[in-house]
């Protein structure tokens, strides 16, 4: 479905729940604490299908009426409801079920999120991510145990997701998430007024150093001008990651890392490390410079907010997001000129994102597990859902071109 972050091809319409169900996001998990994770094991390869078979062939039952309560991380897209309306008819025709979706905007979704799987609130399902602190939730009970589920109501999806991709959802020899299959590449960066770098005669950006020397520029001509905007966390922490090559285990809370990319072996506490030293030596500065605001740990303001106010320099984005966000502030501030340096140019290469960074789980206290996890098999797997809800409306939001294959957006 749409989320505001993701766009198809070059025009832009934001597409999503795509980017948290499609890809392979996610699913669910059943009350039996104690599944036999070993006989439930996922094929492997070209293993057999003796998990399947083994199910009990009968069709789940569908009999009753049921209205599913999903959530999103972000914002949902001004035809979502459209959308909507139009899987719920398929889903009720074919599986006697509606879903209700609701989203958390990105400025409120960390206690959103915590508030949902701690209050019992009715949820069948909800988006997870590694970056979202799935494992430490996992740890601490709050989402159901899918392993003896899948089989039965995801036995597509059971057979076609490889036994890597069930392991990085994995926590203490059970399941509790569908990963996602679908290959990804979203690079941190920064969103950065272009316009003014030029206007200021400021270096190109090209390091660190000129990231600094643009911020400096922009702070000392642009008067209420607040370099980065909002809250800094995601500008400051990934900028350091990126820039050190440090790669980091267990979600982005943790302080657990390799030393780089060619070393994944070479675990250290960064913490502890000489360049964590140097990096907080050095943005101890850029804070006396005043580059974010003294209440930036406290601010429910987005960064991107305040650049198309026109009172923000920089914004931390990856690079759909980066996409998406260039082309609507094109539309509303057509005179801006936006630039984007991805942190990728830091050590030349690019990673794919871990299959649990776009996940879907089912919180412990949910009713109708079995039935999101079929809702969601029938997503993935049917070519009807998965159009619809990747790309829309076909003659709304995109068409088929005559050879069947090639999609356009627009139509």
């Amino acid at each position: 479905m749409f989320f505001k972050r993701m766009k198809w091809a070059t025009a832009a319409i934001s597409l999503t729940l795509t980017a948290a169900l499609l890809a392979a996001c996610s699913n669910g998990g059943s009350n039996n604490g104690g599944s036999n994770a070993a006989a439930s094991e996922p094929p492997d390869g070209n293993a057999s299908t003796t998990n399947a078979q083994s199910q009990d062939p009968a069709k789940p039952d569908t009999s009753k009426k049921v209205e599913l309560i999903w959530y999103l991380l972000g914002d949902a897209h001004a035809d979502t409801p459209k959308v909507l309306d139009e899987w719920n008819k398929m889903l009720e025709k074919d599986l006697n079920t509606t879903v209700k979706l609701n989203f958390t905007s990105w400025n409120e979704w960390q206690s959103k999120y915590n508030l949902l799987l701690a209050s019992g609130e009715k949820v069948d399902m909800l988006f997870a991510s590694s970056w979202a602190d799935f494992y430490k939730y996992s740890k601490q009970g709050a989402f159901m145990d899918l392993t003896d589920l899948l089989p039965t109501y995801m036995p597509q999806t059971w057979e076609q997701v490889p036994k890597e991709d069930w392991d990085t959802a994995t926590v203490g020899g059970k399941i509790y998430a569908v990963p996602n299959t679908n290959p990804e590449y979203t690079p941190n960066g920064l969103v950065y007024r272009e316009d003014w770098r030029e206007e200021l005669n400021l270096p190109e950006i090209t390091d660190l150093d000129s990231i600094e020397a643009y911020l400096d520029g922009v702070k000392a001509n642009k008067k209420g001008v607040t370099p980065i905007g909002g809250k800094a966390w995601n500008e400051v922490y990934t900028l350091f990651q990126d820039y050190y090559d440090f790669k980091i285990y267990g979600g982005e809370s943790s302080v657990i890392a390799s030393s780089s990319y060619d070393n994944p072996r070479d675990i250290v506490a960064y913490p502890f490390t000489t360049q964590f030293e140097e990096y907080v030596k050095r943005m101890k500065t850029w804070a006396d410079k005043g580059f974010w605001a003294s209440n930036t740990l406290s601010s429910q303001t987005e960064a991107g907010d305040l650049i198309k106010a026109g009172t923000g320099a920089v914004y931390w984005r990856n690079a759909p997001g980066a996409g998406g966000f260039i082309t609507d502030v094109s539309k509303t501030n057509p005179d801006y000129k936006l630039g984007y340096f991805p942190f990728t140019r830091f050590h030349n290469y690019s990673i794919p994102t871990l299959p649990m960074a776009n996940a879907m789980a089912i919180p412990k206290s949910a009713q109708n597990a079995e039935r999101s996890l079929m809702v969601l098999d029938k997503l993935r797997n049917d070519p009807t859902y998965f159009r619809l809800m990747t790309y829309g409306i076909e003659g709304t939001h995109y068409s088929i071109e005559a050879d069947g294959k090639t999609f356009v957006s627009p139509p």
